[in-house]
Parts: structure tokens; C-alpha cells; sequence
């Protein structure tokens, strides 16, 4: 491929982001609702609104015919944009006055022309235009139209997609040049090429998976990205050290391993990875059987002065009896030391 990566959405899955925007009460009272005073033509009452059904977007170019009835927020016509989209809204409920003041309510339908641009390389919309034909209409209906459902609709249109639904994508390592944007097809697409590279060049829809979302990279993108993400590992290390009581004697252990290197290659196939590493290992062990010995002579100690304390007058006798006892265990102490560390 000619990019280094590239990112779509299909008009599907936005319209499923809106959807579930606007099941959310509090963004529903807060986006898809609310009404206004007027005061024109002699009349003077209420005008409320309510989006009965979610946006629905079309990720395709409008037309000329749709153009030439683009009306902006101001009142204004709209000029033909690149990257632009429609986003319809179903169903708008209207409350609004008669040239009597009295009260009408209807349902309408109307498209909003929305701009798709790049801002610090993050996708930014902005509701350009309502799609409507008030050649015919009486002038309380445009006054109604352009002051308050125009700009309101806009409003609820931008306020639905300035919500975040777009994935914040960022790979460690990678630095990508300028993004190229589309619209068309039911797709939404960003390409660009590494930063040390040339501006990509645009590519067509046909090339580019049809899919509700996708992220494609570049087997060089792919490449830097896996070692950039493995370089912190080198220099780590692991390692376990314990002991175990034998009965007469304490083993010792501890092993340690260091990771020295690692080397990543990306193979023709981007999706196949392939890595080498290099690691250097230590471990030692040991028997110990002093300790042992030690705890038994001062246990040993304990016990006869816990016994002399309890004995009392017997103490003399005790002492007699320990002394030669103790003799005999030294001497059979010092045969099982000598032959403990005998060929060490």
C-alpha cells in the first residue's frame, strides 16, 4: 500500500454513536430539546422543538440542487465545501404560532450539511447548513425558520457530534505527516504517510477496506512500532531466591535473569511478527547446617534454666545430669559438624 496508515468509519457505526447519544436523558433534554420567544409579523408566542428520532448521517458529498438551498445559521447562503456530509434529522417536532398566534404543531424532516476537517490531527465537525426551501414560504414561517429552527437544528447537530465517539488512536514511536481526509462512499477515511516521508497522495475508495471501522499500518509502521514498544524490556530483570529446612540443615537458594536484548522483525506478512532475544542468567545454592546447631544449644540453655527455675533444691542433681549430658552431645555435636562438612 502507499500510506503508512490509514483509519475509516462507515456512516453506520457514527449513526449508531448518535443513537445512543440521544438515549441518554440528560443529553437528550439538553441537545435534542428546547423552545424560544418571538416577537415578529404581530406575533408574539413560543416556539419549542424536540428531535423525535436520532441524526442520521450519510457520509456522502451533497449535491448542487442541495447546495443552491443550503441556509446558514445567519440566515445566509452556504458555498460548496470539500469534505462535507449530510446529517439528517428525521423527525423535528414543531410547536409554533400562526399569523393569528394560535398554535400549530407539526413534524418535519430536514438535512444538515456538516463540515469534517482536522484539528491537531483530531476530527472537528461543524454544522454548516440546513438543507430547506423557503421560496414560498409566508414570512412568519421564514422568520421562525431562519432565527430559531435553522440555528437550533445546527446546534443539536453539532452538540451530537462534538461528543467523543472517535477513538484517541496513537502509536508509541510513530510520528505521522500531514492526514489527508475523505468523505464519500459511506466512509469516512484518514491517510498519511511517517513524517520523514512526502505528503501522501490521495487514494481511492476502492483501495480501502469496507468495513464499519478499521486502522491499517504499513509493515514500516509496524516495524518501528514494535520496537519502540519492546526497548524499555531490555535491562529488565527477574529473579527468586528462597530456603528450605532439611531437619539438620538449611538449603539456600537464588537464580536471577536479565533480559540484554531484544530484536523485532516484521515479516512480509505485517500481521507476523518475529523476535530474538538475548539473556544472561545466574543462580548459586547452598546447605547450611551451624544454624541448626546453634538453635539447639540455645534451646537447650533455655530449657535447663526454665527447669532450674521450677526445680529448685534439685538444681544440683539437674546440673550433674546436664553437664555430663551436655558433654556427651558436644562431643557427638562436634562428630556430626566434622562429618557434616567432610569433602567440602
Amino acid at each position: 500500500m502507499s500510506f503508512d496508515v490509514a483509519l475509516g468509519m462507515d456512516e453506520a457505526s457514527l449513526s449508531q454513536v448518535l443513537a445512543s447519544l440521544f438515549k441518554r436523558p440528560s443529553l437528550k433534554a439538553r441537545l435534542f430539546t428546547g423552545s424560544e420567544q418571538i416577537d415578529a409579523a404581530g406575533v408574539k408566542a413560543t416556539v419549542s422543538f424536540e428531535l423525535e428520532a436520532p441524526p442520521m448521517v450519510r457520509l456522502s458529498a451533497p449535491n448542487a440542487e442541495q447546495w443552491k438551498r443550503a441556509i446558514k445559521a445567519d440566515g445566509n447562503p452556504a458555498q460548496p465545501v470539500e469534505n462535507a456530509m449530510i446529517v439528517n434529522i428525521p423527525k423535528l417536532k414543531l410547536t409554533r404560532p400562526d399569523e393569528q398566534g394560535r398554535g400549530q404543531e407539526g413534524v418535519v424532516s430536514v438535512d444538515a450539511i456538516v463540515t469534517v476537517s482536522l484539528q491537531n490531527n483530531s476530527l472537528s465537525y461543524n454544522a454548516l447548513a440546513i438543507i430547506i426551501d423557503l421560496s414560498g414560504a409566508k414570512p412568519l414561517d421564514q422568520i421562525i425558520y431562519k432565527k430559531i429552527v435553522i440555528p437550533r437544528a445546527l446546534k443539536a447537530v453539532d452538540g451530537a457530534l462534538g461528543q467523543p465517539h472517535i477513538p484517541d488512536i496513537s502509536f508509541r514511536g510513530l510520528n505521522f505527516g500531514t492526514i489527508r481526509l475523505a468523505v464519500g462512499e459511506g466512509r469516512i477515511v484518514g491517510i498519511a504517510n511517517l513524517a520523514n516521508k512526502p505528503p501522501v497522495d490521495p487514494q481511492p475508495f476502492s483501495a480501502l477496506p469496507n468495513e464499519p471501522f478499521f486502522i491499517l499500518l504499513s509493515r514500516e509502521a509496524v516495524q518501528i512500532a514494535c520496537q519502540s514498544g519492546t526497548a524499555d524490556l531490555v535491562g529488565k530483570s527477574a529473579g527468586k531466591s528462597g530456603s528450605e529446612n532439611l531437619g539438620v540443615g538449611k538449603a539456600t537458594y537464588q537464580g536471577n535473569v536479565r533480559l540484554d536484548a531484544i530484536s523485532v522483525q516484521v515479516a512480509n506478512d505485517p500481521t507476523v511478527v518475529n523476535a530474538s532475544i538475548a539473556v544472561s542468567a545466574s543462580a548459586s545454592a547452598g546447605i547450611s547446617v551451624i544454624d541448626t546447631i546453634v538453635d539447639g544449644v540455645k534451646k537447650g540453655a533455655g530449657a535447663v534454666a526454665d527447669a532450674g527455675k521450677t526445680a529448685g533444691n534439685a538444681i544440683a542433681d539437674a546440673g550433674k545430669t546436664a553437664g555430663n549430658a551436655i558433654a556427651d552431645t558436644g562431643k557427638k555435636a562436634a562428630s556430626a559438624v566434622a562429618s557434616a562438612f567432610h569433602g567440602y
